[in-house]
């Protein structure tokens, strides 16, 4: 194994050479970006084949192609399917798969129309 090597002071203050090691080779990046999604989508309705059902080992396949949980292929496809079952079209269909996070995270709004009626 071709490791780097850092250097380690043991006790007598003579250095050993021991290899680097990550602390996290399976961590991935926690959220899919809106791009990585709709590419996601895509490849999902390419192996659709016009069945409400998946073939076999689909979901596993994007799953490792994206390097995401395959609960989360799973979930994109399920949004996917409702909107398909409910007739929508397709820009409809991948809006389903955008992020929720942009519109329901920060500082909450608030309405200063009747402050700004009672200033004039």
């Amino acid at each position: 194994m071709d490791l780097p090597e850092t250097e380690c002071l043991d006790h007598a203050g003579s250095s050993t050479q021991l290899p680097a090691v990550n602390k996290f080779p399976n961590r991935r990046k926690p959220n899919l970006t809106d791009t990585q999604r709709l590419i996601m989508a895509e490849f999902l309705l390419n192996h659709n084949q016009g069945k409400t059902h998946l073939p076999r080992a689909v979901i596993s396949a994007a799953a490792d192609r994206f390097e995401v949980h395959r609960n989360t292929v799973s979930r994109i496809w399920n949004l996917m399917k409702t909107a398909l079952d409910g007739g929508a079209s397709a820009d409809a269909v991948m809006k389903q798969v955008l992020s929720k996070k942009r519109g329901n995270s920060g500082r909450k709004r608030k309405d200063y129309s009747a402050v700004l009626e009672q200033l004039k």
